[in-house]
């Protein structure tokens, strides 16, 4: 995959939401929107208003298509463009955030007004075709969960990536193809069953877990400018662009939400990731030299999205009500050092032979042969063109012969010395002496045929894929066990917070 930077860097968007007051809530007017003002207002301190300026702020009365049309369409367009894009829904535990993304079957969320346009859009390029794909996990207590299959026998939860690209990914999510908004919300209605929810004091369904939805939007395109090597054919290649859409757990105090001991792990993960989050942030900003993106799973999928090639939008989501002042200055105060974050969007494009990801060995390796299939034909379309003299159909072969052959010493017996070549190949293939097997000679001193370089460059391919598949096996290995030292550092750091609110 290749990246282009967009050349224009932005900042992470951030967005308020109010919700409602409940049937069981007071109301007050401690909580005020005025444009894209909020103001919230200490009741036990009158004299204590504080405002917080940011994109936009939606109150109580608004309804979901207003947030959706006027800060997340935007976004969702410039992916046909080839540009990743992240918006996540963050705020304490009730306020909101999952009837955002979710909504209801009358007031839609984001998540199926996404799924919606996306096939709209696809209507927009008929002669091209576009592929949707659909991704679904959430981290639960720290650990990465595919929620597009039943949890049993995941184990200890999938692995989080990065490619030569630096593109974050979960290895082996399950990834499905959608042709229809029908298809999707049947995926979508099963996989939501699996994610992790309980009932607390503060909220009847909680999430227990922060949920990551991907969509994967491929558009074919053609380059009429681009021609192929000595054919007319125009190149093709696709733009790659994802939606990543996130409800994250909400940051909870257990005085307040009467957890059990399950509830109490769960809650200490919940508000270990987004003390982390809170960090990766303060670290932004202050240019620091370490962002702590890896000290948890979920700051390192938001990676790209907090100073990354991504674009970003946080939700803010504001419960109102005196009782919930703390709370709602806290998150406020957090999505104000979050808006200064800067991106850099890029453009991902994919050429019609290149493979997905080097980590894919098979389709690495195909490619490679047809690279080289590619450049025996040219070799040949060469040798047979009649304009081509003998000396020219050598320096094809043998580069040492053409540069000696300029030299007027070397010039007679158009010639070359065996001894001078010898030492030009040995420095030039120097570094790739590692790849030899046995005795074997990287490159041979004699004149070899088309078939022959065809052969020798697919056995070296062989090699260089099985050296792969073993580094790969190798790197998993280390994974893994940095994985259990992670886990039981995890564990360890629950065990004293339990201990420490035991004693609160």
């Amino acid at each position: 995959m290749s990246i282009k930077k967009t050349g224009v860097d932005e900042k992470v968007k951030v967005v308020c939401r109010v919700r409602p007051f409940l049937d069981h809530e007071a109301p007050d007017d401690s909580t005020a929107v005025e444009g894209s003002e909020i103001k919230i207002t200490n009741q036990r301190n009158t004299n204590e208003i504080v405002s917080f300026r940011f994109s936009s702020c939606h109150g109580p009365e608004a309804k979901q298509v207003d947030i959706y049309e006027q800060d997340v369409q935007p976004m969702i367009d410039k992916v046909f463009s080839g540009m990743d894009s992240t918006i996540f829904a963050y705020g304490v535990t009730g306020s909101g955030k999952t009837h955002t993304m979710q909504g209801t079957e009358d007031e839609p969320g984001i998540i199926p007004r996404v799924a919606q346009y996306l096939f709209q859009r696809r209507l927009d390029y008929p002669k091209h075709t576009v592929k949707i794909h659909v991704s679904y996990m959430e981290i639960y207590k720290e650990l990465v969960y595919d929620l597009l299959i039943p949890r049993e026998g995941q184990g200890a939860g999938l692995s989080i990536r990065e490619d030569s690209s630096r593109n974050i990914f979960v290895a082996n999510l399950t990834d499905r193809e959608i042709n229809s908004l029908e298809e999707f919300d049947h995926i979508y209605t099963n996989a939501c069953k699996n994610r992790s929810t309980a009932s607390t004091k503060m909220n009847v369904s909680s999430s227990r877990s922060h949920a990551i939805l991907s969509f994967q939007v491929t558009v074919a395109m053609e380059n009429d400018e681009a021609q192929k090597d000595d054919e007319s054919d125009t190149e093709q290649y696709a733009l790659s662009g994802k939606i990543n859409l996130i409800d994250l757990a909400g940051s909870e105090d257990n005085r307040r939400t009467d957890n059990g001991k399950e509830r109490l792990a769960e809650s200490g993960a919940i508000n270990k990731s987004l003390f982390v989050l809170g960090q990766v942030v303060e670290s932004i900003n202050a240019a620091s030299s370490r962002i702590p993106f890896r000290d948890s799973k979920m700051t390192r999928i938001l990676q790209p999205s907090l100073g990354g090639k991504a674009q970003g939008m946080m939700i803010v989501n504001i419960a109102p009500g005196q009782s919930y002042f703390m709370d709602s200055y806290n998150s406020l105060n957090f999505a104000t050092k979050s808006k200064t974050i800067e991106n850099a969007p890029t453009v991902n494009t994919i050429s019609q032979d290149e493979p997905s990801a080097l980590s894919d060995t098979p389709k690495l390796g195909q490619a490679l042969r047809v690279a080289v299939l590619r450049g025996k034909k040219r070799t040949r379309k060469r040798m047979s063109d009649s304009a081509v003299d003998g000396s020219a159909k050598r320096r094809l072969y043998d580069p040492f012969r053409w540069s000696s052959s300029q030299s007027g010493s070397m010039r007679e017996n158009d010639g070359y010395d065996d001894t001078e070549r010898t030492n030009y190949y040995s420095r030039m293939m120097k570094p790739w002496k590692r790849f030899a097997v046995g005795n074997y000679d990287p490159w041979p001193r004699i004149k070899l045929n088309d078939e022959q370089v065809a052969a020798h460059l697919e056995s070296r391919v062989a090699v260089l894929v099985a050296e792969k598949v073993q580094d790969l096996q190798k790197s998993n290995t280390e994974l893994n066990t940095q994985l259990e030292e992670q886990k039981q550092l995890t564990s360890n750091i629950l065990e004293r917070m339990q201990a420490l609110e035991a004693r609160l």
